[in-house]
């Protein structure tokens, strides 16, 4: 399965500008599962960067000779850049997934304008329940 879920998702990622052909239901829900991996490790790992410039910067603050210390900016530097893979990943993922959306709407036979009324928030949920789990008229192996 996690083969699938790796082929699925660089897929996802390859057809990024790809808004006339047709995509699976499998494909779909795989590439959606791959980037609820990616980024629940990289929340995880900011997480533990930042819980530990946290402790650290509470044990140095009322030290004044350790206030500038290496490991202080040094987890400072780890908690900054995992914040910025974290904001790249989560806009790759957009655009990608709003590819993959087009495309499986396109498979559903159902006008691909409706892609925009996922930027409404509890009719985003909705509509990828609904639409999305009902089998395609076009892909092989959905």
């Amino acid at each position: 399965m996690l083969a699938k879920t790796r082929f699925y998702f660089f897929d996802g990622i390859k057809k990024v500008m790809d808004y006339k052909t047709t995509s699976s239901r499998s494909c779909y829900w795989y590439f959606m599962l791959g980037a609820a991996l990616l980024i629940s490790c990289l929340l995880i790992l900011n997480g533990i960067v930042s819980n530990a410039y946290m402790a650290f910067y509470a044990d140095t603050i009322f030290d004044d000779s350790a206030s500038y210390s290496p490991v202080l900016l040094i987890l400072n530097s780890l908690a900054f850049i995992t914040s910025l893979c974290l904001f790249v990943a989560n806009l790759i993922i957009k655009l990608c997934s709003i590819s993959l959306s087009n495309r499986r709407l396109r498979d559903l036979k159902i006008n691909t304008w409706m892609t925009l009324l996922f930027a409404v928030p509890i009719l985003d949920l909705m509509l990828s329940l609904i639409l999305f789990t009902k089998k395609g008229f076009y892909s092989q192996g959905s």
